[in-house]
């Protein structure tokens, strides 16, 4: 498929005119990627959370400083094990029951909205209506609501200065506690 630019218009209020187009498809490997970034911070906090509750059961059963911490630590690590094996196949079985996630996206974005077409339709989300952004070392999550997300991986883009203009855009266009983006270089 050629790859083809929309001209933009710079001079005063260059931002406003900017757009950058991008697509791709993405793949199961950064749907696991981008599934492990969303779930880190919770499978710590649960898993902190279970291995301090059952040091202090432990700590009140036993009144063992030794025993408590063995005992939480063995069980927090099967609660480790379980969820490195349950995690990734619900993964897998959400990205093997999800036939739109497998199809070609394209992207038109500026600073009223972003535009995605997969297929023969196509959805305008306004900068407004988004919950909040999100850039990792290899992709972008832009949160639409609390469970969903576009997922738009680096290599949809063509240069690196496509990338530097979706995230002067999104900067522009979201408020800034919602955008959550490495640092402008």
């Amino acid at each position: 498929m050629m790859r083809h630019r929309v001209p933009l218009i710079k001079g005063v209020g260059e931002m406003e005119n900017e757009e950058v187009q991008f697509w791709g498809t993405l793949t199961k490997k950064e749907f696991y990627k981008l599934n492990s970034y969303v779930n880190r911070k919770r499978f710590f906090i649960a898993i902190a959370t279970y291995f301090t509750l059952l040091f202090l059961l432990y700590l009140i059963l036993f009144r063992h400083l030794f025993i408590s911490i063995v005992m939480a630590v063995v069980f927090t690590l099967v609660l480790w094990l379980v969820l490195m094996i349950i995690v990734p196949l619900r993964v897998r079985k959400e990205y093997s029951s999800n036939q739109l996630i497998k199809q070609e996206v394209h992207y038109d974005v500026n600073s009223n909205e972003i535009i995605q077409m997969r297929g023969k339709s196509k959805v305008y989300y306004k900068w407004e209506d988004l919950n909040s952004a999100y850039e990792y070392k290899d992709m972008f999550r832009i949160h639409i609501s609390k469970h969903q997300a576009l997922v738009i991986p680096k290599r949809f883009f063509e240069s690196d200065e496509d990338i530097r203009k979706f995230q002067s855009l999104i900067r522009l266009s979201m408020p800034e506690k919602k955008v959550h983006l490495s640092k402008q270089q």
